[in-house]
């Protein structure tokens, strides 16, 4: 069983009882490796579209000390990418084995994790 939800957030279950995830997104979080194949993806994708913005406002930037060297973040953000796709996987997979009626968490969980990973692509041309 669930937590009771905090009356203040009784509100964001309520909306996203209100919609229904396309199937084409349940599809691909049911395949390990779509799930995660897809975020790494479509995360180099944006990396690559901002890629020559980087001298113009990144570089410039006053770096606290200890800054990691360029290499890293490839590194950490291929790994974010793919945790946050096998994450989904399991997501999936536990409302595909909830019993009739017990799924909503996992639900939910999938249609925000679809809503932040729809921003996360969209604040990409934003920078």
């Amino acid at each position: 069983s669930c937590l009771p939800l905090d009356p203040q957030y009784t509100h964001i279950a309520m909306s996203l009882s209100s919609f229904e995830l396309p199937a084409v997104l349940l599809a691909i979080n049911r395949s390990s490796i779509l799930a995660v194949g897809l975020p790494i993806l479509l995360g180099f994708g944006s990396g690559f579209i901002t890629r020559s913005s980087i001298p113009t406002w990144y570089r410039p930037l006053i770096k606290p000390p200890g800054e990691p060297p360029r290499l890293v973040f490839p590194i950490a953000w291929t790994l974010l990418y793919a945790s946050m796709g096998l994450a989904s996987h399991f997501l999936v997979k536990a409302y595909d084995n909830a019993s009739p009626g017990s799924g909503k968490p996992a639900m939910h969980a999938l249609k925000l994790y679809w809503a932040q990973y729809a921003l996360n692509l969209a604040w990409t041309p934003v920078e």
